[in-house]
């Protein structure tokens, strides 16, 4: 009987820390530019340009820190798939570059989203954030 009660608990905590916001509305909420404000819990260089923009149609854009690029990407639930697909080649500053290729090397991790309020969160398969970001618009 306790191991049920503890059971039902866990079930509750974990429930509780998903987002609250699904289907339709979660979808709705994730389109426009969102600022990418952390890489693997590492702050962003303070003055970087690095966003994500989700349109409506699936496609994906943004600056990974240096470069622009496009993609696409699929919402499912909670359940996230980024395509970036192309971009630029230009070289910036080495703190710069850095942080990009951080972002390039997280990008294909990302399976899961978070959201609340303004926050975005990207997590892995194992709900480890990869991409912490805030709505620009």
């Amino acid at each position: 009987m306790q191991k049920a009660v503890v059971v039902m608990a866990l079930v509750g905590l974990i429930s509780a820390c998903q987002s609250n916001i699904s289907g339709p509305q979660l979808a709705a909420d994730l389109l426009g530019k969102w600022h990418i404000n952390a890489i693997n819990q590492q702050a962003t260089l303070n003055y970087s340009t690095a966003y994500l923009a989700f349109s409506a149609d699936g496609v994906l854009s943004g600056n990974n820190s240096c470069n622009q690029f496009g993609g696409h990407y699929q919402l499912q639930g909670n359940q996230l798939n980024l395509n970036a697909e192309q971009g630029t080649l230009k070289a910036c500053v080495d703190a710069l570059m850095q942080q990009e290729q951080q972002f390039s090397q997280v990008l294909p991790r990302i399976t899961q989203l978070h959201m609340q309020d303004d926050k975005l969160t990207l997590l892995d398969a194992k709900r480890h954030p990869i991409l912490q970001l805030t709505r620009i618009q």
